[in-house]
């Protein structure tokens, strides 16, 4: 975007014109740009002898697709004068895109921007080309460039995970780091499209609300003192007017060839679904498809309000289980009903439960069931029992308890299947933490393991039983809790608690390691 000094400039701002071009496919669309005046701050101002302080006016031209998402990030309040944001970009056209738009916009909404980039390692050379090319854009555009790179293809193997959902881990787990370390929001580029083909998949996988609602503008990411926030600003433009965008101002963009690859769910989606349906069945399919998400996401936000009023309706028992009564669960509406069931169940460890294993429990809660008797078993180790008019959730008493170990990365990410939870260790600046709650970082240079406590553990000192035992935790809460032990140290932190003092950072140590969990099946960001 080309910045010209005007100097002195009459009172009555320039006008603009309304330009009539042609657009991808011989579709007419309009292009606006507009002359617009603005103090620029990040520029001396002159002092003439004498004379008031004169303010240096700029002109630029604005087109109208960066009008339209200053709009939307203002309806939508994703940022606020003096934010700081990272521009996520992997060299494709939508990110390459944003980026430019937020150059144009960033006086407009007072920000400060930059650039960060994950290279995946998946195809060389091209892969590093990719990266070549953003550290190429970030530096003609004056903007500083964060990167990280990780060997997803290796990491999916480990992980018996997909090469998408590797890939979205790490480079999360890259974004929630940076954000959390530096305070800044992410920016990333998901478009109307993709939303659409995320709602789609949902669909033809099976969802719920939560499920539909798909990309969210915004999400935070990690726990207090320390939150990242993930923007996505583009959710109302198409990937069409982003590509006319970009070729309208000249600027050029990476295409990842691993995107044409029908091996791929949302390549198959993309590429063959979405075309049949906007052929065959609605040329605006996928704008109803992104209105769908939205509806979604505003029911589930409903219903989240809501549930901590029928959360009241489940009642904590001494031996770790729930009960809920059947008349306070029948004399509610069947919606509200299953999100009880559901809340529930992932309260008490259910990994995701299924709209089928909802309804087998409000099954047990129908008058005709078995005549007050009955049970469910369900993933993690789950049994609804029904018995004298009440429903118990739990597990049966006496159960062998599998005990769990996972190496620690630092900085890293680690997912604890056995208590449906993943931890995230970061390095935090001291004055951003509250006390007590990071280890000094040579406390966590050797090897460092998290794992469930056992029998003679210390913590500072005390038996960790024994710590637990005064926090009234108990059952198979207590006996998975999770603690960290580094090599030749021994415990050195357990969920919920202080870090000793003696692995505590020293006086003068500028950070610290933070060790924090997220409930995996709520934490995880969306694509």
């Amino acid at each position: 975007m080309a910045v010209t000094p005007l100097g002195r400039v009459p009172s009555r701002s320039p006008g603009g014109w309304l330009k009539l071009s042609r657009g991808i496919a011989g579709q007419p669309f309009f292009r606006l740009r507009a002359h617009i005046l603005y103090h620029d701050r990040s520029v001396p101002e002159p002092r003439r002898s004498g004379s008031p302080l004169v303010p240096r006016l700029y002109h630029v031209e604005v087109h109208e697709l960066s009008q339209g998402l200053l709009k939307h990030i203002r309806r939508q309040a994703l940022l606020a004068a003096g934010d700081r944001v990272a521009v996520a970009v992997s060299g494709g056209a939508d990110s390459v895109a944003l980026l430019r738009l937020f150059t144009e916009l960033r006086g407009e909404l007072g920000i400060t921007i930059s650039v960060v980039h994950f290279n995946h390692k998946l195809r060389e050379p091209e892969s590093d080309e990719d990266e070549a090319f953003v550290a190429a854009l970030a530096q003609g555009l004056g903007l500083e460039l964060d990167r990280d790179q990780a060997e997803v293809g290796e990491y999916a193997k480990a992980h018996s995970l997909s090469l998408e959902a590797a890939g979205r881990r790490l480079r999360y787990g890259f974004f929630a780091r940076l954000g959390s370390a530096r305070k800044l929001k992410v920016a990333t580029a998901h478009t109307l499209d993709d939303q659409a083909e995320t709602v789609m998949i949902k669909i033809v996988r099976g969802a719920g609300l939560r499920g539909l609602a798909a990309i969210h503008p915004q999400v935070a990411m990690g726990q207090e003192p320390v939150v990242a926030t993930i923007l996505r600003p583009l959710l109302e433009t198409r990937r069409r007017e982003i590509e006319a965008y970009l070729k309208d101002i000249g600027q050029a963009w990476r295409e990842d060839s691993s995107n044409r690859d029908t091996k791929f769910l949302r390549n198959r989606v993309r590429h063959v679904l979405m075309p049949l349906l906007r052929a065959e069945f609605n040329p605006e399919v996928d704008e109803r498809l992104a209105e769908l998400a939205e509806i979604a996401r505003a029911e589930d936000g409903h219903w989240k309000q809501e549930h901590s009023a029928l959360a009241e309706l489940a009642v904590a028992r001494a031996d770790a289980t729930v009960e809920i009564g059947l008349k306070s669960l029948r004399a509610l509406p069947l919606a509200a009903q299953r999100r009880l069931v559901m809340g529930t169940l992932k309260a008490q460890g259910c990994p995701a439960p299924s709209f089928r294993q909802i309804e087998e429990v409000l099954n047990l809660a129908r008058p005709e069931s078995k005549r007050g008797r009955g049970t469910v078993e369900l993933p993690g180790g789950i049994t609804v029992r029904h018995r004298r008019g009440q429903l118990y959730f739990g597990r049966e008493r006496g159960e062998h308890v599998e005990e769990y170990e996972y190496p620690l990365p630092v900085p890293g990410v680690v997912e604890i299947a056995e208590i449906g939870s993943r931890f995230e260790v970061v390095f935090v600046p001291l004055e951003d933490a509250v006390g007590g709650t990071l280890l000094a970082r040579n406390v966590m240079e050797t090897k460092a393991v998290l794992r469930n406590w056992r029998p003679g553990d210390r913590l500072g000192g005390r038996k960790v039983k024994d710590l637990l035992s005064q926090r009234q935790i108990s059952g198979l809460e207590k006996k998975l809790w999770p603690v960290v032990e580094v090599e030749g140290k021994g415990i050195v932190w357990a969920r919920g608690f202080a870090v000793p003092r003696d692995y505590q950072p020293e006086e003068g140590a500028k950070e610290g390691v933070l060790i924090r969990g997220v409930v995996a099946r709520e934490g995880r960001p969306q694509e």
